[in-house]
């Protein structure tokens, strides 16, 4: 399960090439739109400029591999431990036989969408 999801997480970086020494970091959240905010600023800030990542089109469309490359950001940061498949929260018994496809050598890919695995449990079960 996620400990979070739209709670801001940040990271702060342990070395700064700011004149003033301060250090700066990586601020994220995930809106209830659906969308995630980024942001980077020095650390005595709570936010600087912001990027939205469109997750209902825009960016999902047009580089979905950034979007859960970003995803994947949040979660690391936010210590979240769950497997997602293109953002998507999947059942226990769904990471179970997913790994056990790995272990059978089959693998898995994370660029695969939600049908492709829909069709594979209907052409193998």
């Amino acid at each position: 399960m996620r400990k979070k999801w739209l709670e801001k997480v940040e990271y702060v970086c342990q070395e700064t090439n700011d004149i003033t020494g301060e250090k700066h970091k990586i601020v994220m959240f995930n809106g209830q739109n659906g969308d995630l905010y980024i942001s980077t600023c020095p650390e005595s800030y709570k936010f600087g400029t912001t990027v939205r990542i469109e997750r209902s089109g825009g960016a999902s469309t047009r580089n979905p591999r950034l979007v859960q490359a970003l995803t994947a950001t949040y979660d690391a940061i936010a210590e979240n431990e769950d497997i997602y498949f293109n953002g998507i929260d999947i059942t226990e018994n769904t990471k179970q036989e997913l790994e056990q496809l790995s272990c059978d050598g089959i693998g898995h890919s994370y660029d695969t969408t939600i049908e492709e695995l829909i069709k594979f449990y209907k052409i193998n079960n």
